[in-house]
């Protein structure tokens, strides 16, 4: 007996060394000395060891596409899959709870080495359902985002979550004042993707989120406009705390993010003016693509399109659509033309009493006829069109009452119309 407890002590003692000596492999930046290290250690190794392993892998190569590229073609990949498959079956099983840290820092890390491996994401999902109490706020809140990065990367493969989410939805609002700023942002998101979508949820989300936004950064605004967008939950205070905070830092937003802000609130049919035009002035600075002007420019007219802001909001945008216009796709190029005869061309909704008259901005004009300089292309790409794209883009221009310039415009999708309905007859 003496000697097996010397044997457990020694045991014991073993596995910070090997912490010790993973880490500094890692700090080496040399990815084929950090795997030959684990591949060394890998049978003396615990929970704690394995995740220290994991994450360790994540930090190098999560902004590094070739060293994951390396990683997931390592022969000791698998083997330290096995390893942990194997640690967590008999995890938890003692009466002591699991490493709570430990199965957290292994769930962001295969999330972020995009490693899935349902077996061992369902019974850490199993440990986790039980052990909620054990968690320290910012654990559960890493471990439930990381659930949801892996089920987005793999469009809903782990299936294994439903009951972890379902019980850690009511363990975080029992203790909302908990949680920090930071953890908070990726509760909202993790639930919004995963759900549940519990409106009691999200409004106490929402409570705690206002008061800490000035914490926050312009990647997290756009991750919780998208949230609740996505969760169809409208907290108009909240969103207007976004708003009013994006406005000042406008700067500081990427194209991408700008458009996700601005779709995620006209998702849930919120409209704020100073938003609109901070943002479109912002974007008309930024180096954005076609695809993101017509984003931009499709969400900004779904909501209230004829409202003057609105109307500002696309002309100030349009100018660079309009030098992209040979870029964009079918569906881009009928969702742009669709979105300027939305805002200047068609009537306006009864329900919207500021419809606007005012004289239609010579940005706009010169888009339309972009629009029919890129359709009567040598190429034929008129004929290329699909048919709901082209009757969109007939419906638009139509309603933008074409001059004489754009005449051939009109005649042309005309005669491509009526012939694909001859075509039609025929058959």
């Amino acid at each position: 007996r003496t000697i097996a407890r010397a044997r457990q002590a020694a045991k014991r003692r073993t596995f910070p060394l090997i912490n010790s000596q993973i880490i500094a492999a890692a700090d080496t930046g040399d990815l084929e000395l950090l795997m030959s290290t684990i591949e060394a250690y890998l049978g003396q190794m615990n929970l704690v060891n394995l995740s220290t392993a994991l994450h360790r892998l994540a930090k190098l190569t999560a902004a590094d596409a070739e060293a994951a590229e390396a990683l997931w073609q390592h022969p000791a990949l698998p083997a330290l899959m096995e390893a942990l498959r194997q640690m967590l079956q008999v995890a938890g099983t003692g009466g002591a709870p699991p490493q709570c840290q430990a199965l957290s820092n292994i769930v962001w890390s295969l999330a972020t080495i995009q490693v899935v491996d349902e077996a061992a994401l369902g019974r850490i999902a199993e440990l986790a359902s039980v052990h909620l109490k054990d968690f320290k706020p910012f654990e559960l809140a890493s471990l439930l985002w990381g659930f949801a990065k892996i089920a987005e990367a793999t469009r809903g493969a782990v299936l294994c979550t439903a009951r972890l989410f379902e019980v850690a939805a009511a363990h975080v609002m029992a203790d909302l004042q908990a949680y920090t700023f930071r953890c908070l942002v990726m509760l909202t998101w993790a639930f919004s993707y995963m759900g549940p979508h519990d409106p009691v949820l999200f409004r106490g989300l929402a409570g705690q989120l206002s008061p800490m936004l000035h914490t926050g950064s312009c990647h997290d605004f756009a991750s919780l406009a998208w949230a609740f967008g996505n969760a169809g939950v409208r907290q108009d205070k909240l969103f207007s705390d976004i708003a009013q905070r994006s406005i000042s830092r406008m700067g500081d937003f990427s194209a991408q993010e700008l458009v996700e802000t601005l779709h995620s609130f006209t998702q849930n049919g919120f409209f704020h003016r100073g938003f609109l035009l901070a943002a479109a002035a912002a974007m008309e600075k930024l180096d954005s693509s076609a695809q993101q002007v017509v984003a931009f420019a499709s969400a900004a007219s779904c909501l209230r399109p004829r409202h003057h802001g609105t109307r500002s909001a696309l002309a100030m945008v349009l100018p660079r659509c309009t030098s992209l216009v040979g870029e964009l796709s079918d569906d881009d190029l009928a969702s742009a033309a669709f979105a300027v005869a939305a805002c200047f061309y068609m009537e306006a909704p009864a329900e919207q009493p500021e419809a606007a008259t005012a004289e239609t901005p010579p940005e706009v004009c010169a888009f339309v006829r972009s629009v029919g300089g890129a359709l009567l292309r040598p190429d034929g790409r008129l004929r290329g069109l699909a048919d709901g794209r082209l009757a969109m883009i007939a419906a638009s221009l139509a309603a933008s009452q074409a001059s004489e310039a754009e005449d051939g415009v009109c005649c042309a999708l005309a005669r491509e119309g009526l012939g694909r309905l001859q075509s039609l007859g025929g058959q």
